[in-house]
């Protein structure tokens, strides 16, 4: 018997072909992909290795000429020998091994002692060249035990300099070499950014270094905000400079918050008629701020509703009545108190009168432990600040934008303020004059107090190195000073041919007054002055209103 076998179907050839060719086209594209992918892998580690190579590369090329400039502490056998004196000859060793040139080179000398002194060299552009150059730096003595010789060689010199590429670099005291960052912050006034503005170009042509600044804050709320952010030691949120008043000193230092500045011999030699500015920001032998402008309280005069000063504060509040009186004017005098006061604005008046804050050292520095607030001639003076209140000639609801807008509309002729309101009144349009607050009759010659602005490198700054180089080497710039002189809103701390005659009244004026204490406790003592003055004005009894705030100023200082 024949058994039959099941029919296998295998299809149309056609069919089978096509199918059989769409396998095959799908098994090329496979190998396809594998075959690209890993041609990419390849490629990309490719790229990425020549890319690792050429960052490497640039890094080698951007630190070879740095890697050849050098600088050491060391006595000079020469200089000992031809002043016979074996403790002398001490120096900077200054070399430049590579084949271009190095600029803005600062050599800063420090003893292992902190606490003693310091100094700095300046070289605009250090040439290459085969051999070190010595530098002879006098140095102060401090001897406890052991020689002169074992106390000089306890120096350290450090050195940041640009290289030819424009990249700022740090060789450290102890030799190890790093490339600075390249982004400055600077939080001050829009006033003071709007000077420095223009020469931000010339921060990242000379330092490598871009700047940018922060005025967002109000001046009173800007110490504040500081202290806060620099208490992160990354530098998170913190500026590199901060500019501010001197009398913010004492806090910031309290908080150790700020960097001593390293000044040449030379910058103090450019700005001889300010050393009382920078006094005013130096404790204990050392400089904490670089001053940038000044400020101080002045009489602000519309010439056309009173053309002629007065002798005395008694004539110009006579003036003041009779203008009033006419109807060509509402308020006798413009004085800005507000809710919390303003002893700043109202102690010319207060030093007119015979009152004094704190007592002074054969230096002129401030005395906290003898303190002037209850004595009967601030007594005195606090009588005539009542008197004010009874007039109505101080109100605490007058703030300063209400004074400064009433003078500027003609409600009133006198205006008591300071520099600010010089670009205000000049967009006005109105004619005015600046002088001095006039005394009071049989009174002193008013000792207005003096706001030293200044710009501080922040200790948590994250450039903090270059902003301590830039922020004298650029405030000591002619063009720089110069700027500052044009500009309304500032004075600047020394005299310039440009400078508007009101901005020049100003500086006269500040050079005339007397710097702010910047003891630690100002903020403080501030506020007790202002609820102080408040009081008065509402009618307070002098001499209780004098008791009280010298009872709670010596508190702060306990």
């Amino acid at each position: 018997m024949v058994v039959a076998m099941p029919e296998i179907v295998w299809g149309d050839v056609p069919t089978w072909l096509t199918s059989l060719g769409s396998l095959g086209a799908l098994i090329f594209a496979v190998m396809a992909v594998l075959s690209t992918r890993k041609t990419f892998q390849l490629e990309s580690t490719r790229d990425q290795a020549i890319g690792e190579a050429k960052l490497e590369q640039d890094a080698f090329t951007r630190r070879a000429q740095a890697a050849l400039v050098s600088t050491w502490w060391g006595q000079s056998h020469e200089a000992r020998v031809s002043s016979g004196n074996p403790d002398s000859g001490w120096g900077a060793y200054l070399r430049n091994a590579s084949e271009a040139p190095i600029y803005k080179a600062q050599m800063t000398v420090t003893h292992t002692n902190l606490n003693h002194g310091r100094a700095a060299i300046r070289r605009a552009v250090v040439p290459p060249g085969p051999s070190s150059t010595f530098i002879p730096i006098q140095m102060p003595v401090h001897v406890a035990n052991g020689s002169h010789h074992d106390h000089f060689a306890d120096y350290r010199v450090s050195l940041r300099f640009t290289d030819a590429g424009g990249l700022r670099w740090i060789r450290d005291e102890y030799g190890a070499l790093k490339q600075l960052e390249s982004a400055l912050v600077i939080w001050t006034s829009p006033e003071t950014a709007e000077v420095l503005a223009p020469f931000t170009a010339e921060f990242l042509a000379t330092y490598g270094v871009s700047a940018s600044f922060d005025n967002s804050l109000i001046e009173s709320r800007l110490e504040a905000r500081f202290l806060k952010a620099s208490d992160d030691p990354n530098g998170e949120g913190c500026p590199d400079i901060l500019v501010g008043t001197h009398d913010w000193l004492g806090n910031l230092l309290k908080h150790e918050a700020i960097e001593p500045i390293v000044l040449t011999d030379g910058y103090h030699a450019e700005f001889p008629d300010s050393k009382w500015a920078l006094d005013a920001l130096s404790l204990d032998g050392k400089t904490y701020g670089v001053p940038s402008s000044l400020d101080t309280v002045a009489l602000i005069r519309n010439l056309d509703l009173a053309p002629d000063l007065p002798d005395t504060f008694e004539q110009l509040l006579v003036t003041g009545r009779a203008l009033r009186d006419a109807g060509q004017v509402q308020e006798i005098l413009s004085v800005p108190v507000g809710a919390s006061g303003d002893p700043f604005l109202a102690w010319p008046l207060i030093s007119s009168a015979g009152g004094w804050l704190f007592g002074q050292r054969g230096d002129g520095s401030w005395d906290s432990s003898i303190l002037g607030v209850n004595t009967p001639e601030t007594i005195a003076a606090f009588e005539k600040i009542r008197t004010l209140g009874e007039l109505g000639i101080l109100r605490p609801e007058v703030g300063g934008a209400q004074a400064v807008d009433d003078f500027l509309t003609g409600r009133s002729a006198f205006l008591l303020a300071t520099s600010g309101v010089v670009s205000l009144a000049t967009d006005a349009g109105i004619r005015f004059a600046v002088s001095q607050v006039p005394p009071f009759e049989n009174g002193k010659v008013p000792q207005s107090f003096v706001a030293v602005y200044a710009f501080f490198v922040a200790r948590n700054g994250r450039n903090r190195l270059i902003a301590s180089d830039l922020a004298p080497d650029y405030l000591s710039r002619p063009e720089v000073v110069e700027q500052f002189g044009k500009s309304l809103h500032v004075v600047p701390r020394e005299i310039t041919p440009t400078m508007d005659p009101a901005i020049a009244t100003f500086h006269a004026l500040c050079c005339q007054g007397v710097a702010m204490p910047s003891f630690a406790q100002m903020r403080g003592v501030w506020d007790l002055l202002g609820a102080a003055e408040v009081k008065l004005i509402h009618g307070e009894e002098s001499a209780p209103v004098a008791n009280q705030l010298a009872e709670d100023i010596s508190t702060l200082f306990a």
